[in-house]
């Protein structure tokens, strides 16, 4: 049975520095208690896609934080159901 779990996460990296930044905390077991590495340190990385909801390199930290604030709750990817454990700061997988 596939379990769909989504995330929302900002960044101002590119999407493969912040991919290499979760896959170095899931295989070194890092930052463990939040459940984007668990779930990955669990379950392993072969089902995993990414889609960019948003993109503008000129957007703040602020800016890329009130879109992500908007997403979470928009996809439904808040703890239980997803692998968000909040909405805004700390909501990030890398604390």
């Amino acid at each position: 049975m596939l379990l769909t779990r989504q995330y929302v996460g900002e960044t101002g990296n590119t999407l493969l520095t912040r991919f290499t930044q979760h896959r170095y905390n899931v295989r070194h077991k890092k930052a463990t208690r939040l459940p984007l590495v668990n779930h990955f340190v669990l379950h392993g990385w072969p089902a995993l896609t990414a889609t960019v909801l948003e993109a503008n390199p000129n957007w703040s930290v602020a800016k890329r934080r009130r879109a992500e604030a908007i997403w979470i709750p928009r996809l439904g990817s808040l703890q239980p159901v997803g692998l968000n454990v909040g909405v805004g700061r700390g909501s990030q997988g890398l604390v």
